[in-house]
């Protein structure tokens, strides 16, 4: 057998040495072109897969999973066409606005209720046929709005002798999320980035943005935030302040010792002046004396937002209960 063969292929060299081979290949490929055409221009019935895009997804639906699909369309055309179709592939788009619910999260679509759509698509040239028992289904998630609070994540330290007069607010103080329900059922807050300051010494106004969700099924209303907080320099100070008695037993009258007391705070330099006796009570109550000692321990109660307290003193006084007489 290999004797054979190489008796042929020697008997084509010879062949292609007595004679031009270039006009041999000329003919050979002319004839192999005319074959061609004459084969692919026949028409031919063949299944063709084909990709689906798909268009038109209802708001409230979200993807859990993504993933190709194709439809298989038995296709009736030319066999260039065919050719075509089967090695360099045609995507066709199919409408979502056709689903229909199955139960649950789970959904449906018939392609053939979209023929005339998917027709239109093709040559006029070009006959599909159907199988009934097309179907495609899908697993989506129902897609709900949220309104969740903004954190402040913050490092910040102040400059000595320097306070916060305010809390670190963020404008808006809250956003709207939205995405598939399994995953914004689970998120209650989001963060701005790191505010990262050190030795603030003045009011502070910043835009920052917001933390990103990994995820980007997930839309935020807003990207970014204004933080605004006031600082101010602070001067310690103090005052004496009157000792009241509460819950003297019927019958009886108390004195303390001492009757005032010294009560040291801190306070913003443009809040000073407004600071006065009355922004503080102090007491002493009968019901909480030790009448081993005779002493009762002191309460101080700062009416005012604006003090911050350091210490008062004495934290204990002596009493005297006397019976009118």
């Amino acid at each position: 057998m290999k004797e054979f063969t190489k008796n042929k292929i020697d008997l084509l060299k010879a062949y292609l040495r007595l004679h031009n081979y270039r006009v041999f290949f000329v003919f050979f490929f002319i004839s192999s072109f005319f074959w061609l055409l004459t084969k692919y221009s026949k028409i031919y019935t063949s299944k063709v897969d084909y990709v689906v895009v798909y268009k038109n997804l209802p708001q409230n639906l979200s993807w859990n999973v993504k993933k190709e699909t194709s439809v298989m369309i038995t296709t009736k055309t030319d066999g260039f066409t065919l050719l075509n179709y089967k090695i360099l592939g045609k995507n066709i788009e199919l409408d979502l606005s056709y689903l229909s619910n199955l139960k649950d999260e789970e959904y449906f679509l018939i392609p053939q209720y979209q023929l005339t759509e998917i027709i239109d698509q093709f040559p006029s040239d070009v006959d599909l046929i159907f199988q009934k028992t097309d179907t495609i289904f899908f697993d989506f998630s129902k897609v709900i709005s949220k309104k969740i609070p903004v954190f402040i994540k913050k490092d910040i330290t102040l400059e000595e002798s320097y306070k916060f007069i305010s809390d670190l607010n963020s404008t808006p103080d809250s956003v709207t999320i939205k995405g598939p329900k399994s995953l914004i059922s689970s998120i209650d807050s989001i963060g701005t980035k790191l505010i990262s300051i050190k030795k603030l010494d003045k009011s502070l106004k910043v835009t920052i943005g917001l933390e990103s969700f990994n995820d980007s099924k997930i839309s935020v209303s807003k990207s970014v935030v204004n933080i605004l907080c006031d600082v101010e320099k602070f001067t310690q100070s103090e005052i004496d302040i009157q000792i009241f008695v509460e819950n003297v037993p019927t019958g009886y009258i108390m004195k303390v010792f001492p009757s005032n007391a010294k009560v040291i705070y801190n306070v913003g330099l443009s809040n000073y002046k407004k600071v006065s006796n009355n922004s503080f009570r102090l007491t002493a109550d009968f019901n909480k004396s030790n009448n081993k000692n005779q002493e009762i321990p002191l309460n101080l109660e700062v009416k005012d937002s604006i003090i911050d307290l350091i210490r008062f003193e004495p934290s204990d006084v002596e009493f005297i209960l006397r019976k009118i007489k």
